[in-house]
């Protein structure tokens, strides 16, 4: 099985208070590409986790190899869109617990 996870700041309102420049959103961005990657080797271990950085965030599941245990169609669909859902469910909690005021700039 093949996950490819796109993080992007841009899907998420910088907290008020906060004061970023790119560089610092980039950084930011790429810990939590970093952190979340570590995690889905772990939940995932055994397959193979892509993480990048992009425009949008998203979730590409390709379960092809599994299409034995998995003969119907309808059910690599099923078991593609469970695993998309869990993976951007622990995307957003990796957001949720990033300290963006470590990545800001002081004012």
């Amino acid at each position: 099985m093949r996950i490819t996870v796109t993080v992007s700041a841009n899907d998420h309102q910088i907290p008020d208070g906060i004061v970023m420049t790119e560089e610092a959103l980039e950084e930011l961005t790429e810990d939590v590409a970093f952190r979340l990657a570590e995690q889905l080797s772990m939940q995932f271990s055994g397959h193979e986790v892509e993480v990048e950085v992009g425009d949008r965030s998203g979730v590409r599941v390709e379960a092809d190899d599994m299409r034995a245990e998995h003969s119907d169609v309808d059910d690599l669909e099923d078991l593609e869109g469970d695993i998309e859902e869990q993976v951007m469910s622990l995307l957003e909690r990796t957001w949720e617990n990033t300290d963006w005021g470590q990545f800001s700039d002081q004012v």
